[in-house]
């Protein structure tokens, strides 16, 4: 009777997964997810002030030329470092704030995974938490709309 309530516990909070998936794994997909969901930060952090759509246009351009970015573009910290911070097409200067929200975002979520790794559902609100904060710190920063 223990094990069989130990294991609907379990299997209500989620740390069945925790134990089966190697943290290795996790660790690395969610370091993955953090770039992308860091990039896509970037994209509300820059659109939603300005009153734009997140998904119109639904590719991502040069904020300076407007031209359409292509994959070799966008992998999250490596695009940015590889071109030297500059627009592949019109080579003006990229703002070190893309960066900055990617790295930010991948290193929030590994550190929270870390941490919280035992309890997915803590983890993943706080993931959620973490993101929305992000960007509202960084839409901030570039609008000052917060007292």
């Amino acid at each position: 009777m223990f094990n069989l309530i130990h294991a609907t516990d379990n299997a209500l909070t989620g740390a069945w997964l925790a134990r089966d998936i190697p943290r290795w794994l996790t660790i690395w997909l969610v370091g993955t997810v953090a770039l992308a969901i860091g990039s896509f930060l970037n994209v509300v952090i820059w659109r939603l002030p300005q009153g734009k759509s997140l998904i119109n246009p639904s590719s991502s351009f040069c904020p300076n030329c407007l031209h359409s970015l292509h994959g070799i573009d966008l992998i999250p910290l490596l695009s940015f470092l590889m071109q030297g911070g500059k627009c592949r097409y019109c080579k003006q200067p990229i703002s070190w704030r893309y960066f900055n929200v990617e790295l930010l975002t991948g290193l929030t979520f590994l550190v929270i995974t870390y941490r919280f790794w035992q309890t997915p559902t803590n983890c993943i609100a706080l993931l959620l938490f973490s993101a929305v904060m992000i960007s509202i710190f960084f839409t901030d920063l570039d609008t000052f709309t917060i007292p």
